[in-house]
């Protein structure tokens, strides 16, 4: 179709973005590509998306399509569907970003990924806050949109790894999420279930089969591991450690220590910290 307009571009050292709601009009089309980095992420609703030979493919909820520079552009909204919600980012990545970029390539300088369901809620807070921070005023508001974006290509490169974590149930990740968010806080199984949208015999079940252990196990497991990080990498004595991660009573802190870790936890310490 060469009565088609390119669509217009001005390339970015930095990082430009923006979150779209559009209907059936809307597309883009540029044959040679941008000069920086395009990062397209579908919220809901769907997209449509050509490849330079003509061939298609729909963009939907979850999926991210990342274009290199001079990678082929033209994406619209599907007319099916007749909207797409989308988060975007034309960027300039950081040399160390490069290897959390090696999705899989379906097009020639062209990359593809679909998240999970457990890491798109993840990945799609971090384009938000991304899109949020460059709204706002200020001299930094790139730099902290990068960092956002940063964050968000960090949980989308985790979801490639073949561990045992990115295969658990969603509703397991959203607990242990939780966990990990409210380490210094007292163990709730009631809490926990709430937060996965689970039953307390639902949420132990479902733990077990997963992770082959209870979630209260989980929890002190992830704690003590945590503690033992403290002390190996920071200055904080063995009753700060204790205290920072609720444990109201240092000893019984440093016998749960010794059991799960084999020692006690004196011998973490940092030479610094001794």
């Amino acid at each position: 179709m060469t009565d088609r307009r390119v669509s217009p571009h001005r390339p970015t050292r930095t990082i430009i973005c923006n979150e779209f709601r559009e209907g059936r009009d809307y597309s883009n089309w540029r044959p040679k590509g941008s000069e920086d980095w395009l990062l397209i992420a579908t919220i809901s609703g769907r997209g449509a998306f050509v490849y330079d030979d003509g061939c298609h493919a729909s963009l939907n909820a979850g999926d991210v399509v990342l274009f290199q520079p001079g990678a082929y552009q033209d994406y619209s909204t599907d007319p099916e569907t007749g909207w797409w919600h989308l988060r975007w980012a034309h960027f300039m990545p950081k040399p160390d970003w490069l290897r959390w970029l090696d999705w899989s390539e379906v097009a020639p300088k062209t990359l593809w990924l679909t998240l999970p369901e457990f890491a798109r809620e993840r990945c799609f807070a971090a384009l938000e806050r991304m899109v949020v921070s460059f709204r706002l005023p200020g001299e930094d508001r790139g730099s902290l949109a990068l960092n956002a974006l940063e964050e968000a290509l960090i949980h989308a490169h985790a979801t490639l790894r073949e561990d045992a974590t990115s295969r658990v149930d969603s509703r397991v990740q959203r607990a242990m999420h939780y966990l990990a968010t409210h380490v210094s806080e007292p163990f709730s199984m009631e809490t926990l279930a709430r937060h996965a949208g689970l039953s307390v015999s639902r949420l132990a079940h479902l733990f077990k089969d997963e992770l082959d252990q209870s979630p209260q196990q989980y929890a002190e497991g992830m704690k003590l591991d945590y503690a033992r990080r403290l002390l190996t990498e920071t200055r904080l004595p063995v009753n700060q450690v204790a205290a920072e991660l609720g444990y109201d009573d240092a000893f019984y802190f440093s016998r749960r220590y010794q059991r799960f870790h084999g020692h006690a936890p004196s011998r973490d310490r940092t030479p610094e910290g001794r």
